[in-house]
């Protein structure tokens, strides 16, 4: 293990590209009316924008964490940021809608190389008894990431120095890249790889399309493509069936694999991943669902809709680190506290729509309860990740934190179609009927969170007293 200061120093470093990932995932949706009169860009294309990004990135991530896990994730992780740095600057000189697609999955795909190396490191390098205040932190990056580009973005094309626009999001990208790049050849440690493997090839590029066939799908139906989304779908699910089946063979003749199926044998894992999807689901679909609803039902422009959100990362800045220690000490009962007070904040959104509150009142009533459901996030989201991994072999980490990853992507792109399709019917008559039903499905899933929480805390507690 490295010394206390360089953990700090670690640490530091890595989640600059967590924010970045996360700033970039959400920043598009309020620059995208910009976009769309500075490119001439039509309704699909403009889509395509947000959605090029989100594909790539979930469909990368297991092959990104399996390529640090065999060589070294230093040098993985600051070619990521190269690529991401790169990808980034010609997003911003982009003449023309395909370019900007076309680099925007680039992002998308350097930002899965990058990314799994964080957890990674938190798991293998950070010494135990500090892994909860790292994990801390790494909530904070994640979800003040995700809210500063529902916030940050929007002031940042209305100020639109020197005539950028919507062009400022992607450059601004550069010089702080630039600083993770130079803090990473500085701080990082030469992380041993595991020299004598080599890359399945065959596999990374079959679990690359199986789950690219899995997020076209979900972004299809989204977009209001249902055949194409059921072929997407099924042919996802074939390759992603067919790959495990061989990966599984080649365990068992102790060849090296991409995905190792074993590591759903590991109980952290198979339920701190129906955990995590399950809040990505809630979390994604509930930003999505609550920023239409600002805007159609109370009347707020893009650029106040999303500063509505900006003191719930305040509060989930606070209870991620206030609770780290808490967290590590009390994983039960943090998770199950965090739940109950983001439920509340759920339920407080339905009485205060309910109840027929004009619109001039009913953003502040939001505001109070988005700031209570941030301040309960906080408190589950650092402490879901780490359970995933809290069992996991050290030298799979890179591969877990993959696949963890890309089920969170997956929940949350499935969550937005779901919950989506449910807010968009009931809406269709009735704007607080939508919202009211989407926010019962909000509750719903955060219910499963911490059922499953419990299950998994209650097993690991009972292991753990038998072993001692």
């Amino acid at each position: 293990m490295i010394s206390t200061n360089n953990q700090r120093r670690l640490l530091g470093t890595v989640l600059i590209a967590t924010f970045i990932g996360q700033f970039d995932f959400f920043v598009v949706n309020v620059a995208a009316p910009d976009i769309q009169t500075s490119l001439g860009a039509d309704n699909t294309s403009l889509e395509l924008v947000v959605a090029a990004y989100a594909f790539m990135y979930a469909a990368g991530l297991v092959t990104g964490g399996r390529l640090g896990d065999l060589l070294g994730r230093r040098n993985v992780f600051i070619a990521g940021l190269m690529l991401f740095t790169v990808a980034s600057a010609l997003c911003g000189l982009a003449p023309n809608i395909g370019v900007l697609i076309a680099f925007r999955a680039t992002q998308g795909l350097s930002a899965a190389v990058m990314l799994p190396q964080v957890l990674a490191f938190v798991n293998t390098v950070v010494a135990p008894e500090r892994r909860g205040w790292a994990m801390g932190w790494f909530g904070v990056a994640s979800g003040v990431g995700s809210i500063a580009g529902q916030g940050l973005g929007g002031l940042l094309v209305q100020a639109n120095p020197w005539g950028l626009g919507w062009r400022l999001i992607f450059l601004v990208n550069v010089p702080i890249m630039l600083i993770a790049i130079a803090a990473s050849l500085r701080y990082l440690p030469p992380v041993s790889s595991r020299g004598g493997d080599r890359v399945d090839g065959f596999a990374a590029m079959a679990v690359f399309i199986g789950v690219a066939g899995l997020m076209g799908a979900a972004l299809l139906a989204q977009y209001q493509r249902p055949r194409t989304a059921v072929v997407a779908g099924v042919l996802g699910l074939a390759v992603v069936g067919a790959t495990i089946r061989g990966q599984a063979k080649r365990v068992a003749k102790g060849l090296p694999v991409t995905l190792d199926p074993r590591l759903f044998l590991v109980r952290s894992m198979r339920l701190g991943s129906v955990a995590s999807s399950a809040f990505m689901a809630y979390f994604a679909s509930f930003m999505f669902v609550l920023t239409v609803v600002l805007q159609r039902y109370c009347g707020l422009s893009p650029i106040q809709a999303g500063l509505v959100f900006v003191p719930s990362g305040a509060t989930f800045m606070i209870s991620s680190l206030a609770g780290a220690r808490q967290v590590r000490e009390h994983l039960r009962g943090s998770l199950l506290l965090g739940c109950g007070i983001t439920a509340t904040g759920l339920g407080v959104i339905v009485i205060a729509i309910l109840s027929g509150a004009s619109s001039a009142i009913l953003p502040w009533w939001l505001v109070a309860a988005v700031s209570l459901t941030g301040f309960g996030n906080g408190l589950i989201l650092p402490a879901l990740t780490g359970l995933s991994l809290s069992e996991v072999a050290p030298k799979k980490a890179g591969m877990a934190s993959g696949v963890v990853t890309t089920l969170q992507q997956f929940g949350a792109s499935l969550g937005v179609v779901v919950v989506g399709a449910v807010f968009y019917g009931f809406a269709a008559k009735n704007m607080v009927d939508g919202m009211a039903a989407s926010t019962t499905i909000h509750i719903l899933l955060v219910v499963l969170v911490g059922f499953t929480c419990w299950r998994a805390t209650i097993k690991r507690e009972t292991a753990n007293g038998a072993a001692d």
